[in-house]
Protein backbone atom coordinates (compact mmCIF):
# COMPACT_ATOMS: atom_id res chain seq x y z
CA UNK A 1 0.00 0.00 0.00
CA UNK A 2 1.01 3.63 -1.05
CA UNK A 3 1.17 6.41 1.08
CA UNK A 4 -0.30 10.11 0.12
CA UNK A 5 2.83 11.56 -0.75
CA UNK A 6 2.98 8.28 -3.27
CA UNK A 7 -0.05 9.00 -4.77
CA UNK A 8 0.08 12.72 -5.12
CA UNK A 9 3.99 12.47 -6.77
CA UNK A 10 1.85 9.62 -9.20
CA UNK A 11 -1.35 12.27 -9.88
CA UNK A 12 1.24 14.99 -10.82
CA UNK A 13 3.43 12.52 -13.33
CA UNK A 14 -0.14 11.29 -14.59
CA UNK A 15 -1.20 14.91 -15.22
CA UNK A 16 2.20 15.71 -16.97
CA UNK A 17 2.01 12.55 -18.91
CA UNK A 18 -2.09 13.92 -20.11
CA UNK A 19 -0.58 17.21 -20.30
CA UNK A 20 1.82 16.75 -22.62
CA UNK A 21 -0.23 14.08 -24.78
CA UNK A 22 -3.50 16.74 -24.83
CA UNK A 23 -0.95 19.44 -25.95
CA UNK A 24 0.52 16.54 -29.01
CA UNK A 25 -3.00 15.39 -29.77
CA UNK A 26 -3.68 19.26 -30.64
CA UNK A 27 -1.21 19.89 -32.69
CA UNK A 28 -1.41 16.61 -34.84
CA UNK A 29 -5.17 17.42 -35.47
CA UNK A 30 -3.67 21.14 -36.50
CA UNK A 31 -1.38 19.33 -38.77
CA UNK A 32 -3.29 16.68 -40.19
CA UNK A 33 -7.23 18.20 -39.66
CA UNK A 34 -8.22 14.98 -42.00
CA UNK A 35 -7.55 12.75 -38.54
CA UNK A 36 -9.66 14.97 -36.62
CA UNK A 37 -12.27 12.37 -35.79
CA UNK A 38 -10.02 9.37 -35.18
CA UNK A 39 -8.79 11.75 -32.58
CA UNK A 40 -11.58 12.89 -30.78
CA UNK A 41 -12.70 9.60 -30.38
CA UNK A 42 -9.47 8.26 -29.15
CA UNK A 43 -9.77 10.72 -26.46
CA UNK A 44 -13.25 9.80 -25.86
CA UNK A 45 -12.35 6.48 -25.47
CA UNK A 46 -10.28 7.16 -22.90
CA UNK A 47 -11.97 9.00 -20.80
CA UNK A 48 -14.77 6.77 -20.99
CA UNK A 49 -12.73 4.08 -19.70
CA UNK A 50 -10.94 5.91 -16.86
CA UNK A 51 -14.62 6.70 -15.60
CA UNK A 52 -15.78 3.31 -15.90
CA UNK A 53 -12.92 2.30 -13.80
CA UNK A 54 -13.56 5.00 -11.09
CA UNK A 55 -17.07 3.80 -10.83
CA UNK A 56 -15.98 0.00 -10.58
CA UNK A 57 -13.53 0.76 -8.04
CA UNK A 58 -16.46 3.12 -6.78
CA UNK A 59 -18.21 -0.14 -6.20
CA UNK A 60 -15.60 -2.57 -5.00
CA UNK A 61 -14.43 -0.42 -2.00
CA UNK A 62 -18.17 0.75 -1.06
CA UNK A 63 -16.21 4.19 -1.67
CA UNK A 64 -18.89 6.96 -3.56
CA UNK A 65 -16.82 10.36 -1.89
CA UNK A 66 -14.34 9.42 -4.44
CA UNK A 67 -16.57 9.41 -7.58
CA UNK A 68 -19.05 11.67 -6.63
CA UNK A 69 -15.85 14.62 -6.10
CA UNK A 70 -14.84 13.35 -9.72
CA UNK A 71 -18.17 13.89 -11.07
CA UNK A 72 -18.89 17.15 -9.85
CA UNK A 73 -15.30 18.04 -10.64
CA UNK A 74 -15.86 16.99 -14.55
CA UNK A 75 -19.49 18.49 -14.34
CA UNK A 76 -19.12 21.68 -12.68
CA UNK A 77 -15.35 22.57 -12.88
CA UNK A 78 -15.13 22.73 -8.87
Amino acid sequence: MQDKQDIQEKLNQAQSILTDNLKESFEYIHANPQDKKDMVDMWSNFIRQLIIQVYEFSDKYNEKDLIKSITKTIMFGR
